[in-house]
């Protein structure tokens, strides 16, 4: 329980967690939205597209490509699997329309925008299996080793 606590306040610090859990979203009658998470899955949909059709990748780079984008879009698919489909209609509509109006090269960098957020959320969760599951064999060194500790 106090690592859940732990984690929690390590999510909204990092700016990671804004938006309530489905479970307490959904008992407090009310679902936040949250447009970029639309905008992201909307973006990495299209780009998809956009990939599967590219006659100038080799095939190895449309795999490759493909399989990143399909991770990338399932990961912001369950960020708004908890959103009323009343909402989500309106939100994708939006998000549609803000991809639909933007040039390639805003594109690209709201492209790099949603993939990082999706790694640094990935790599806290790395991080977090990693130090759960492998505790530390030996104190940190916290200042210089001393004879035959080096």
């Amino acid at each position: 329980m106090r690592m859940r606590a732990t984690l929690a306040a390590l999510a909204l610090g990092a700016g990671l967690a804004n938006v309530p859990a489905p479970a307490l979203a959904q008992s407090a009658a009310f679902l936040p939205a949250e447009p970029q998470d639309f905008q992201c899955f909307t973006l990495m949909q299209q780009r998809r597209t956009q990939v599967a059709n590219a006659p100038s990748l080799t095939a190895e780079q449309r795999v490759e490509i493909l399989n990143n984008l399909t991770i990338i879009s399932a990961f912001y698919a369950g960020r708004l699997s908890h959103y009323s489909s009343a909402e989500a209609g309106s939100q994708f509509r939006a998000a549609a329309t803000l991809i639909g109006n933007s040039n390639r090269q805003q594109l690209d960098a709201f492209a790099n925008t949603c993939a990082n957020f999706y790694l640094s959320v990935m790599e806290l969760l790395g991080n977090t299996s990693i130090q759960a599951t492998n505790p530390q064999q030996r104190a940190p060194q916290t200042g210089a080793p001393q004879q035959g500790q080096r």
